[in-house]
């Protein structure tokens, strides 16, 4: 019986006696963001945003865990929403 997470790699496993998880450095990725407790790059908030669509999709849902995420998520737009305003220049009209 195979444990792997998918058929390619029970296919591997099976045929060639060689494992592969094509996944393990995205989960770390993920994984790393939690522990950090932020999201600081683009990058990292795509990765996050595909991880919830992820989980979202997944039966049962881990609501705890897409819970964390999206308060991520949440932190970075905010983040980057003050940027802007931050950076945003007024121009008053003279009349």
């Amino acid at each position: 019986m195979c444990l792997a997470t998918t058929k390619y790699r029970c296919t591997l496993v099976a045929a060639y006696e060689f494992d592969i998880d094509i996944f393990k450095s995205y989960f770390l990725r993920i994984d790393k963001i939690i522990e950090k407790g932020s999201i600081t790059t683009d990058s990292q908030f795509y990765d996050i945003s595909s991880m919830v669509d992820q989980l979202c999709q997944t039966l049962p849902a881990d609501e705890s865990r897409i819970k964390i995420l999206n308060k991520l998520i949440s932190g970075y737009e905010q983040k980057k929403t003050g940027r802007q305003k931050k950076g945003h220049l007024t121009v008053k009209p003279s009349f």
